[in-house]
């Protein structure tokens, strides 16, 4: 699939997209459209990143072509946009993003083999949870904020205290 045809593609699904969302936004199958249509872009654009990395992996082989791939990476930052841009205007974009594939909430030697330990793995996290990660996250983005600041602070001040030469 070249670029130009995967764009057209993403294009087309765009704007009958936007037609779509004239109707009730808060319909069910409004929302299963919305999230069918990111699945059939993020496929699409998933092609063009394969097709993009293929060319830069293969750029010193014979017969490659510099050009096709620097057609490439503007069709994958043009389609990266578009996504982006179709997550926002559908409300799809604001859904969390779970981990794939989901990571063990324990580690415990049996789990392996007891299978109520598998859909507990795979379950969806509970709101409360999301906010306690979300809360912990914050608190260590901010603790190493601070530590930042305060290791700029003593630069700072080993800058400006004065220098001595001791002669002996």
């Amino acid at each position: 699939m070249s670029a130009s045809t995967s764009m057209v593609g993403i294009t087309s699904n765009h704007n009958s997209q936007s037609m779509t969302m004239q109707a009730d936004q808060n319909s069910i199958q409004l929302f299963k459209h919305n999230i069918q249509v990111i699945l059939e872009n993020v496929l699409s654009l998933q092609n063009v990143a394969r097709n993009t990395l293929l060319g830069i992996q293969n750029a010193y082989h014979p017969g490659s072509s510099p050009t096709q791939t620097e057609a490439n990476i503007v069709a994958l930052k043009q389609n990266l946009e578009i996504l982006a841009d179709l997550s926002v205007h559908t409300g799809v974009g604001a859904l969390p993003l779970l981990p794939f594939p989901p990571v063990p909430t324990h580690t415990h030697p049996n789990s392996l083999h007891d299978p109520s330990s598998s859909a507990e793995e795979s379950a969806v996290p509970s709101e409360a949870q999301m906010i306690t990660d979300t809360d912990r996250s914050i608190q260590i983005l901010f603790e190493r904020l601070k530590r930042v600041q305060e290791s700029a602070g003593t630069v700072a001040n080993l800058l400006q205290a004065p220098t001595t030469n001791v002669t002996q």
